[in-house]
C-alpha cells in the first residue's frame, strides 16, 4: 500500500456513501470535485480495494465499502465528539448542539425557541433537524445529535429526558361546526378522523385518545404534515386533532376545545453521558422558565 490515510479522508468516503454523488458531497464541504475524487482515488489505492461502483449517473458502495462504511463512520462521529468535548471543557456555553425536532413541533416551537436560546446562550450554535421521533432516538444513541425535542415518554431506556410542558389538543372541524359545540368526541363516531402517516407519534397519541372514548375509524386518506390535516378538514374531509401551537386561525377550519383536554407531553431527551450535561440541563431550565409552548 502506497500513500497515507487521515480523518478528512474518511470523512469525504462518509459523506460520498451517504448521498451517493460526488458533486454534491462535495460541495458540502467546499472542495472540487476533481479533489475530493481524487483523495478518495488515492484512499482507494492505500486500502487496497475499491469502495464504490461508479457509473455515469450513480454511485454505489462495493460489498468491501459496505462494510468499512460502518467503521468509518464511527471514526468520524468519534473525532467530532473528541474535538466537541475538548470545546465544552474549555467553555460549556461556547460549542455546539445538534439539536433534533420532530415537524409536529418544530414550524410553531423553534420560532420561539431560538430567539431564547441566542439571549440567554450568545456563544451558543445550534444546528437544528426536522426529524421524525424514531430518526431522533437513533441519531442520539448514534452520536449524532446531541438534544431531542420530541413527545415524551420515549421508548428508549438508554436516554434521559426532562420535561417542559404539556400541549393540550383542539379539536380542527370543518367551519360547518362553528356554531354547533362538541362536549364530547363520541358526538363524531361516524365522521372520518384524519391522522398523520405512519411513523409519526402524533398520530399513535390522538388515535388512542380517540379510541379510548370509542371512536376509532380513521379516514383512508394519511396526511404527511399538520398544514396537509389542515387543508383535508377546511375540505370537509373528517376532523382531526391539532397540537394547540399549531392551531393557527384557517378560512374554512374552526376549533373546538374538549373536556378533559387531550394533551401532550413535550420534553428533552439527552445522553446523560453528554459532555455538555450541564449545558443541556440548562437550556431545558430556560425553556421552562421562558414558559415558552406550554
Amino acid at each position: 500500500m502506497g500513500g497515507c490515510m487521515n480523518l478528512r479522508d474518511l470523512e469525504y468516503f462518509v459523506l460520498v456513501a451517504e448521498l451517493k454523488h460526488f458533486g454534491k458531497a462535495a460541495e458540502k464541504v467546499f472542495v472540487s470535485q476533481p479533489t475530493l475524487s481524487m483523495q478518495l482515488k488515492k484512499l482507494e489505492t492505500y486500502l487496497g480495494v475499491m469502495l464504490f461502483e461508479r457509473t455515469n449517473r450513480q454511485v454505489h458502495l462495493t460489498p468491501a465499502g459496505e462494510l468499512l462504511y460502518k467503521q468509518a463512520k464511527s471514526i468520524v462521529t468519534a473525532a467530532k465528539n473528541f474535538q466537541e468535548s475538548a470545546k465544552v471543557y474549555r467553555d460549556p456555553y461556547e460549542s455546539t448542539v445538534r439539536l433534533g425536532v420532530i415537524p409536529t413541533i418544530a414550524p410553531y416551537f423553534l420560532p420561539m425557541l431560538l430567539p431564547l436560546l441566542r439571549k440567554h446562550f450568545p456563544k451558543l450554535k445550534v444546528e437544528v433537524s426536522e426529524l421524525k421521533t424514531e430518526t431522533i432516538l437513533k441519531s442520539l444513541n448514534d452520536y449524532e445529535l446531541d438534544l431531542g425535542l420530541l413527545a415524551i415518554p420515549i421508548p428508549d431506556d438508554n436516554l434521559a429526558t426532562i420535561s417542559l410542558f404539556d400541549e393540550p389538543f383542539l379539536l380542527a372541524l370543518p367551519e360547518s361546526y362553528a356554531n354547533k359545540p362538541i362536549k364530547k368526541i363520541a358526538e363524531l363516531k361516524d365522521q372520518p378522523l384524519l391522522l398523520l402517516e405512519e411513523g409519526h407519534c402524533l398520530r399513535d397519541q390522538a388515535l388512542q385518545f380517540c379510541q379510548q372514548r370509542g371512536v376509532g375509524l380513521p379516514a383512508d386518506v394519511r396526511a404527511t404534515s399538520l398544514e396537509t390535516l389542515r387543508a383535508l378538514v377546511v375540505n370537509n374531509m373528517g376532523y382531526t386533532l391539532m397540537p394547540k401551537m399549531a392551531a393557527c386561525p384557517t378560512k374554512g377550519l374552526c376549533y373546538q376545545e374538549l373536556k378533559p383536554s387531550p394533551v401532550r407531553q413535550i420534553g428533552l431527551a439527552f445522553r446523560e453521558t453528554a459532555p455538555q450535561l450541564a449545558l443541556l440541563k440548562s437550556i431545558a431550565s430556560k425553556i421552562s422558565e421562558a414558559k415558552i409552548g406550554g
